[in-house]
This record gives structure tokens, C-alpha cells and sequence, in this order.
């Protein structure tokens, strides 16, 4: 069985010869990545990542099954633990999930009866809260300095297909940080200024739901979303007339904020939002460790923490600016994070 030919490929490192493989996989509502780890005295070895279109799929295990064929060929060395990070829930005997913002699910007992892998399962801000100390310094950004408290709960948010959230326990048992798995996303937007109030009106019209999430604002649809609202604020323009006949209008937008007024208005109230939610993050979590923001919006766009007044928002509480004040926050650059994550849990769980 060849691979499906709407996978993509990304080799790190291809003269490798690895003696065992780890298989990882980030199931998000919009991509599906794989990543190939050996294990190494030092650590982990990122050697090859497999991506496709998570709506492309319709039978998980085969998928699973094509993968493990293509690395026999292409190494001959076997898949000996697998791990997969999921934008979703998982059953509490972590053997099933059914992803939130897609119609399939995932079945350990079916994968492991078409390939005899089990792979474990993960949350995906779980991932990322294990793959944080397995990235390299240069992968994490400081955004605003402040001195981290070791041992202090950390927390991280970031806006992908969905917004998710996660905080970090420290064991002293076991010497590290535990994530914590959460579906905060789904929580109800906060609004607070007035020009917001008629936002709200906007977004419950467009979604045609009462209940706005942060996940609807702080997300790709919710970039398009705050965009669709302004568009009464602002004359029609060529660009307008760009986004509206793009595949990806998110992308478009993102792409003019620099330039365009009302792209530029929809990337300060994303960023007003963003801010805001990684407040609430911080004081639900008391995270003196600090925050860290994930996910591919922000680390396409690093510029907007700092263009936009996200910390300025990030500090304005009625009467907790001052602990807000002494959280740092960083910004995670590496998209490959939620893998290096699952492999990290695998050593964790398996090889102790």
C-alpha cells in the first residue's frame, strides 16, 4: 500500500538509518501531520514529516496502515510506539476520540487491528504542553519580559482551526510539567467595550447561534468572521473583492493587515481578543510560569503581539494588573510542536 497522493512531504533528515521509530501525528480540523522521531541518547530526531488535509480523510486506519508501509520502505526499521495529539475530546480510557471539528473519529482497537499499533492518545494542547521543553531556545519568543516563577503553573492558548488551551502542573515526583487537557475554547467570548456589544450582534447573526465562543473569534473562521462584520465600516475595495473570492480569506487577510484599513481593524480586534483570553488564562491559572501562545496564526504573524497592543490589553484587569505584570509571555515558533510533544509523552510513558 503506497501513500495516499495527497500527502506532502517534508524530509529532515534522509540519510538517517534509525534502528526504531517513533510515529506521532497532530489531528487538527484543517491538516493532519505526522511526524517520524528516532529516539536518540541526547533526546529526539525529527527525521520526516507526512502532511495532508484532515478533510481528505475518511478511513483513519488505513491511513495509519500507508504510513507504516512507506517507512518499512523507505527505512526498514520498525514502528515501535505511536502517539497522536487530537484537536478533541478523548474517552476516559483514552482509546477513543471523536474530533470536534470533523465527522470521523479515532478508534485505537481498530488501528492497532489493521497495523498492531496502539498508538496513545493526547489532547493537543496536552502535546504542545509536553513538546515545550523538548524545542530548541530558538523555537520560543519572548513576548513580554517578566521573571518566570519555577515550578509555578504555566498555561498555553493558541488560535488554529479552533482556539485550545491547556495549563501545566508541576510533579515534584516526577520532575516536570503534567498538561492538563481542556476544551476552554468552546467557553463564551467576553465582551467589554461598546463598539463590542454591536460586534456581538454581528457574530451571532453570522454563526446564527445566541452563543459566541472564543474559538469563534480566535481562529481562521473567526479572523473572516470579525472581517465580514467591518465591512459596513469600510468602502468595498479591490482587496475586499481578493478575500472574497479567495479559497482562504483568512490567509488574505493576514496577508493585508499591513496595508489595507480593514484588515488592518480585524488583526487589532483578533489581537484584542487573543490578549484578552490569554488574561483569563492566566488568572483561572494563576500561571506565574508563564503563558505561551501556540499555533500557526500567531507564529506566521509574531509582529502582531507587538503592533497591536497585546500586552497592554493583556495587563488591563480592574484589580489584578499587578500579578498580571509578572507573568511573561512567549510565543512558540515551531509548528511542529504538538509532535515533538507526543514523541516527548512516549518517553515518558513507554521507555521509563
Amino acid at each position: 500500500m503506497s501513500l495516499p497522493l495527497h500527502f506532502t512531504q517534508t524530509i529532515y533528515n534522509p540519510t538517517s538509518s534509525p534502528q526504531k521509530i517513533f510515529l506521532t501525528a497532530d489531528i487538527g480540523g484543517t491538516n493532519t501531520t505526522f511526524g517520524i522521531f528516532e529516539p536518540t541518547p541526547t533526546g529526539l530526531e525529527l527525521l520526516l514529516t507526512l502532511h495532508l488535509a484532515s478533510n481528505t480523510i475518511t478511513n483513519f486506519p488505513h491511513i495509519i496502515k500507508s504510513v507504516q508501509q512507506h517507512l518499512q520502505e523507505k527505512y526498514n526499521a520498525p514502528i515501535i510506539h505511536a502517539c497522536f495529539a487530537i484537536a478533541g475530546p478523548i474517552n476516559e480510557n483514552k482509546t477513543t476520540s471523536q474530533l470536534t471539528n470533523l465527522p470521523w473519529n479515532i478508534d485505537t482497537l481498530a488501528i492497532e487491528s489493521l497495523t498492531h499499533i496502539k498508538p496513545l492518545l493526547l489532547n493537543d494542547f496536552e502535546a504542545i504542553g509536553y513538546g515545550i521543553d523538548a524545542l530548541p531556545p530558538k523555537d520560543i519568543l519572548l513576548i513580554k519580559d517578566s521573571q518566570p516563577l519555577p515550578k509555578h503553573p504555566c498555561a498555553i492558548l493558541g488560535a488554529g482551526t479552533d482556539l485550545g488551551k491547556s495549563m501545566l502542573i508541576w510533579n515534584n515526583q516526577k520532575q516536570h510539567y503534567f498538561p492538563l487537557a481542556s476544551e476552554g475554547g468552546h467557553a463564551t467570548l467576553a465582551i467589554e467595550q461598546p463598539d463590542e456589544f454591536l460586534l456581538l450582534q454581528s457574530l451571532q447573526t453570522h454563526y446564527q447561534n445566541s452563543q459566541v465562543t472564543w474559538g469563534d473569534v480566535l481562529s481562521g473562521r473567526g479572523i473572516h468572521a470579525l472581517y465580514l462584520s467591518l465591512n459596513t465600516h469600510y468602502p468595498a475595495s479591490d482587496i475586499r473583492t481578493t478575500i472574497t473570492n479567495s479559497p482562504n480569506p483568512p490567509a488574505q487577510i493576514t496577508k493585508h493587515h499591513l496595508t489595507d484599513p480593514q484588515c488592518t481593524h480585524t488583526l487589532q480586534l483578533f489581537t484584542r481578543f487573543y490578549a484578552r483570553a490569554a488574561r483569563t488564562l492566566a488568572l483561572d491559572s494563576l500561571a506565574f510560569g508563564g503563558i505561551y501562545i501556540a499555533g500557526g496564526i500567531a507564529a506566521k504573524h509574531p509582529e502582531i503581539f507587538t503592533r497591536y497592543n497585546f500586552t497592554q490589553e493583556f495587563h488591563n484587569s480592574k484589580k489584578m494588573s499587578h500579578l498580571l505584570k509578572q507573568i511573561p509571555l512567549y510565543l512558540i515558533t515551531n509548528y511542529h510542536v504538538g509532535l515533538y510533544g507526543a514523541a516527548r509523552y512516549i518517553l515518558i510513558e513507554k521507555m521509563k
